[in-house]
């Protein structure tokens, strides 16, 4: 079985990287259509000023079944304010939220996922003081994205980087040898460099890494079986697919994307679908996904997942108490 989790940033213009007006509350509709269509349930990390600018619309995700998470209050970077801040951020979108749905949040992701430092440690201590059970910050780089043209200038993975020519050997048609090397050197430093805590095997018993074991252990990566991971005693779920601004770079909510870029990228997820063995997620941001035509990708993927009958497409709550009752097995 292939466990499979849905994500939307859900952050309107306070995390579009430019002015622009569009209709949010007509692209959350569309989305739950299409959600609604195949019967599955997704996350919407959720900013703080949304619940408080457009509370029909969170009730009408609430009342749909869908789960909200943490995404900061206006899209802030984690690592740019205070840790005292941080808290009142918390505290003030939690209440609000508790106040509209009588539901509380236990889930996050951080705006621009923490990076470059992806596990800080007192954020993390924060957010389990405050009973916070899961997150997705856990970035991957795709080869897809090198190809994408708004890197800014200079960037390891600008189109004219000698390294992200060498990447554009990488076609994708099949799952072939090339596209597995790049993939993995891209995501040298996770391989290599992380410090894991605990960490999810095929066999899905958790258990400790010895400090030299680690790097051994990362080596699980090269036979594409990533899965959620604990770390820092928080479950994360990492972002296994390309995110759509990966795919069509950052287009205007009003900007139809053509018809190549389309089917290049429905082949990138369905390509990484295919690599993954018992996890795949999903990331989407609503302003890109569900404006213009772009719904059509959303629609076509959802599509495709749902006729799988290996699949099963969970939230993370479920997974959650799923790897809990396992771990006590082996405790």
């Amino acid at each position: 079985m292939k466990y499979t989790t849905i994500f939307f940033d859900f952050e309107g213009k306070w995390g579009m990287p430019f002015k622009t007006n569009y209709d949010l509350e007509k692209t959350v509709i569309k989305i739950l259509k299409i959600l609604k269509r195949y019967h599955l349930k997704a996350v919407f990390c959720t900013c703080g000023k949304i619940i408080e600018v457009y509370p029909d619309v969170i009730k009408k995700i609430d009342r749909n079944g869908h789960d909200m998470a943490f995404h900061g209050y206006m899209h802030e970077d984690f690592n740019k304010i205070s840790i005292k801040e941080l808290d009142q951020l918390l505290e003030k979108t939690e209440k609000n939220y508790l106040a509209l749905t009588g539901k509380t949040l236990f889930g996050f992701r951080a705006p621009f996922l923490l990076g470059p430092n992806f596990y800080n440690e007192k954020i993390y201590q924060l957010f389990r003081k405050r009973g916070y059970k899961w997150c997705s910050n856990r970035e991957i780089r795709f080869v897809e994205e090198t190809h994408v043209q708004h890197r800014v200038k200079g960037s390891f993975y600008n189109p004219k980087n000698i390294f992200s020519k060498l990447i554009s050997i990488s076609k994708i048609t099949s799952i072939n040898l090339s596209y597995y090397i790049l993939f993995n050197l891209l995501n040298v430093r996770l391989i290599l460099m992380e410090d894991i805590h605990k960490v999810l095997n095929q066999s899905l018993i958790i258990d400790d890494i010895k400090p030299n074991l680690r790097i051994l252990r990362n080596f699980n990566w090269l036979n594409y079986s990533r899965f959620p991971i604990f770390k820092l005693n928080i479950l994360d779920f990492p972002l296994y697919s390309p995110l759509d601004c990966d795919l069509f770079g950052y287009p205007f909510p009003s900007e139809e994307s053509n018809e190549i870029t389309m089917n290049y990228a429905f082949k990138c997820l369905i390509k990484n679908f295919q690599m993954s063995k018992h996890f795949f997620n999903l990331n989407f941001h609503d302003w890109i996904i569900g404006t213009a035509n772009r719904y059509k990708l959303l629609d076509k993927i959802l599509n495709y997942l749902s006729h799988k009958e290996t699949v099963k497409i969970v939230l993370p709550k479920e997974l959650l108490i799923n790897l809990k009752n396992r771990t006590e097995k082996y405790e």
